[in-house]
């Protein structure tokens, strides 16, 4: 997992650490897993591949992904989740815009 993380701050410039941060205190706990999930698509993997590499069901992955991901996603980026669904390359460009960095956490509750 530690591996994802840093090749998503090499390649990307994406602070992960910090849009963990955020999930988490916005969205209620993610699991290694679903970090893992979300670093993975960040690097363009689709879960098909995902599913094969860490030895789980593709419906799996989908699951965690609709279920878990995206919702979160959606809450921290204040859209509709069928507005992010799937499209890695608008959760990206968020989480390299200046503002992602300056905006307070907002926590549950």
């Amino acid at each position: 997992m530690y591996q994802s993380r840093r090749q998503i701050v090499e390649q990307l410039g994406i602070d992960i650490d910090r849009l963990f941060e955020r999930l988490n205190t916005s969205s209620g706990r993610f699991t290694e897993l679903d970090e893992t999930i979300i670093c993975r698509a960040l690097q363009g993997q689709l879960p098909q591949a995902m599913a094969l590499s860490l030895d789980l069901s593709c419906q799996m992955i989908r699951d965690r992904l609709s279920r878990q991901i995206y919702p979160g996603l959606a809450e921290l980026m204040q859209v509709d989740q069928r507005e992010i669904a799937g499209n890695w390359a608008a959760i990206l460009n968020f989480s390299l815009s200046p503002s992602f960095y300056s905006a307070p956490v907002k926590t549950i509750g």
